[in-house]
């Protein structure tokens, strides 16, 4: 999944704390950063990933499924990209 329409004030901290209902199992949801407005966000599970889709509604971040994700994080292999914002 790709959130996006991000700032530069938005830290990987903050996704972190965003996503804390959406672990699977108790495994997080894996965070990768393809630029300043977006980042992909690997869930352990489909079931886990669509929750935070239906559940969108009202949030203060914008989720989209990576079929409709940026070319950009079309690009990015998952081990590569920048690391994690303080």
């Amino acid at each position: 999944m790709e959130v996006y329409d991000l700032n530069s004030k938005v830290a990987t901290t903050h996704l972190e704390l965003w996503l804390q209902d959406f672990h699977w199992a108790g495994i997080p949801p894996s965070i990768r950063w393809v630029d300043e407005e977006h980042c992909l966000v690997v869930f352990p599970s489909a079931e886990a990933a669509q929750n935070l889709l239906d559940a969108q509604a009202g949030s203060k971040f914008k989720a989209r499924a990576f079929a409709q994700a940026s070319a950009a994080a079309h690009d990015i292999p998952y081990e590569g990209g920048p690391p994690p914002r303080a």
